[in-house]
């Protein structure tokens, strides 16, 4: 403004009359006073004082910004906080508090954005109160957005991410590598270059990226040695080496073999053909081959060069102590042939411990659970716990069923071949003299062998098989029928009181019904005879099983029905051998009954007399069949004529 001021002074705002009239003093701060007489001029057209420079600025509060004051800016105050620039300016900036584009309304927001007026629906930055969110935009469709930390020199710019519980952090070093840091553990992702790769926090680095999730073959895992050099078809898989390389010995054509487990195989060098599973099997094998050990520390031994070869272990600790030169040996159960010195060839033990005791043995059987306390003793068989008569002997045999209380030994053998049965009879070794020998046992365990003919007291019979006469309607004649009969025919006299006895083989399994004799010239007077049959007791008439009577007062055959003696029975097993019997009642005179000839017959005869006697007869029960027979005695007589009907 210029010209002069003149009384009465008015001064007003935009808002009205400010208050303090009357206005006694003004003061200008740009621009030009002058006073001539009583009339003060103010000269604001600038030709006082020089305008601000563009370096200078200008904070006006909603005024239009002059022309000339290029650089200028105007601070705008609202809902928003704006920044606009002078007429040589093109920066416009503004904070603002206002609804987002990319959500629903959100109070408390900040917003900033740069030399666009226009959101066009995409916030550039804000801070999001409520929801605790920074946020980084781009106006431009499809644009990038970026977060740029910047350290100063050599500083290491770090974005740390944390809540009251947990922190993560971010670092770039001056070697271009990403470290992220957790509360224990880094991982570094080295973007140095190509083959920088990632550090895990144990301390491994891998530098490409497994294809597929995971090793495309065996071969490319780095804790499997698998058809390598001087491992040519061989697999090996050491389940505690934590991801690093098998250890072996120096490999040298250790071919064909496999092996998975703890520590298994760490010293192989040129042992070949092998199959070891489990923890520690066969650690110190370095040039057997040819073994199998399947079970935990089985054929595990690592005294010695470990040059066991053909050996089967198979169980817990199984061969645990083989040592060099034990071969072709089968273990098969727990800790079986597990002693510390094992060193012997050809043993074979079975069960839970069995051959546990075993050192330098061989060619011993040893079967059972605990089976064979042998230890140097070699070609020993042992069936059933512990057994075993001496640790250090050779050529044993013992079948035993083992245990401190209520053992049974069935059978021993000695070296010198003798057989001991049920630790009381002891076999003979050898037979002296011809052919057809028995054996006999006494009361003191002693056996011998004696010819077939003796035996002391017995008779020496030989069962034939089943043959013909196998009818029902037919009589089973004793005297003509194989092996004691003949079909040479004659008669005898009888003329005993005595119960007389021949014997039959029964041929068939059925039962015995009847029970018949035949008689050539009668008593002439009523007469009864009493016929029986009994069982076999050694080559000897034994127990009564039925009688029947019959009259020999006339001639011809005379039969009846047998009546079972109590508590026995008649069944017949064809191939068993009986006795038929015969006694005549008290008072009866003599009669004649058909028989075969006598000196047929003499293969079946008591050997205490001579061979032609044709029947025996038992003493002191006269006129009587005894309930058990007692073999006393024999006649001279023709074999006499009685058989058997089966049902």
């Amino acid at each position: 403004m210029s010209g002069p001021i003149t009384p009465p002074l008015t001064v007003t705002t935009a808002s009205g009359t400010p208050s303090g009239r009357p206005i006694t003093t003004i003061k200008v701060s740009d621009g030009d006073l002058t006073i001539s007489g009583n009339v003060a001029t103010i000269d604001t057209s600038g030709g006082g004082a020089a305008a601000p420079a563009d370096a200078e600025y200008l904070l006006a509060f909603d005024a239009s910004i002059p022309t000339e004051l290029t650089a200028a800016r105007k601070l705008i105050v609202g809902n928003n906080v704006s920044m606009t620039h002078g007429a040589g300016a093109n920066d416009d900036v503004s904070l603002n508090a206002v609804t987002s584009q990319e959500g629903s309304t959100v109070n408390g927001q900040i917003q900033f954005q740069g030399t666009s007026k226009v959101f066009d629906a995409r916030e550039v930055f804000y801070y999001d109160e409520p929801n605790g969110g920074l946020y980084v935009g781009n106006n431009t469709t499809n644009g990038d957005a970026t977060i740029t930390i910047l350290a100063d020199g050599t500083g290491e710019p770090t974005l740390s991410l944390s809540n009251p519980t947990a922190a993560v952090s971010l670092t770039c070093d001056t070697n271009q590598k990403l470290k992220v840091v957790g509360g224990v553990n880094t991982f570094v992702f080295d973007a140095s270059s190509a083959t920088g790769g990632i550090t895990w926090p144990d301390g491994t680095t891998q530098i490409t990226a497994a294809s597929g999730g995971g090793a495309s073959e065996l071969s490319d895992l780095t804790d499997v040695l698998i058809d390598a050099t001087n491992w040519l078809n061989g697999f090996l898989i050491q389940t505690n080496s934590n991801g690093s390389a098998p250890t072996t010995g120096t490999l040298s054509s250790a071919n064909n073999n496999i092996g998975i487990g703890a520590d298994v195989l760490k010293a192989i060098t040129s042992g070949d053909n092998g199959i070891y599973f489990g923890e520690e099997t066969g650690v110190g094998i370095t040039s057997g081959s040819s073994n199998i050990a399947i079970g935990c520390r089985s054929m595990n031994a690592t005294v010695g060069s470990g040059t066991q070869n053909n050996n089967v272990a198979i169980g817990h600790k199984s061969m645990e102590g083989i040592l060099d030169g034990a071969n072709a040996n089968v273990a098969v159960g727990y800790q079986s042939m597990k002693n510390s010195s094992f060193s012997g060839d050809d043993n074979v033990a079975v069960g839970e411990e069995a051959g546990s005791s075993l050192t330098s043995g061989s060619k011993n059987l040893l079967l059972g659970v605990g089976s064979g306390n042998i230890t140097t003793g070699s070609s020993n068989t042992i069936i059933g716990y512990g057994g075993g008569s001496s640790a250090t002997g050779d050529h044993q045999l013992e079948i035993t069923s083992g245990g401190s209380v209520g053992t049974v030994t069935w059978l021993t053998g000695e070296s010198d071949g003798g057989v001991t049965v049920s630790e009381a009879y002891k076999l003979p070794t050898a037979v002296t003299g011809a052919n057809d020998y028995v054996l006999t046992a006494q009361t003191d365990g002693s056996t011998a062998w004696a010819a077939a003919g003796g035996g002391g007291g017995g008779i020496g019979i030989v069962y034939p098989p089943v043959g013909n006469s196998q009818s029902s309607a037919l009589i089973h004649w004793g005297h003509i029928s194989a092996p004691f009969g003949t079909s040479n025919q004659t008669t005898q006299s009888f003329s005993t009181d005595s119960p007389c006895w021949i014997p039959i083989i029964a041929r068939r399994t059925a039962t015995f019904t009847d029970i018949a004799i035949y008689v050539t010239s009668g008593v002439g007077s009523t007469s009864n005879v009493d016929l029986g049959i009994y069982s076999d007791d050694s080559g000897e008439p034994g127990t009564l099983l039925g009688q029947a009577t019959v009259d020999v007062d006339t001639s011809g055959q005379k039969s009846a029905t047998l009546v079972a003696e109590a508590g026995e029975s008649l069944a017949s097993v064809a191939g068993t051998q009986y006795w038929l019997a015969m006694v005549r009642q008290a008072g009866v005179g003599t009669f004649t009954m058909q028989a075969a000839n006598k000196g047929d017959v003499g293969q079946w005869a008591w050997t205490a007399y001579a061979t032609s006697y044709g029947i025996i007869v038992q003493s002191g029960s006269d006129n009587t069949l005894p309930a058990s027979a007692t073999f006393t005695s024999g006649f001279a007589w023709n074999t006499l004529a009685i058989g058997v009907d089966y049902e």
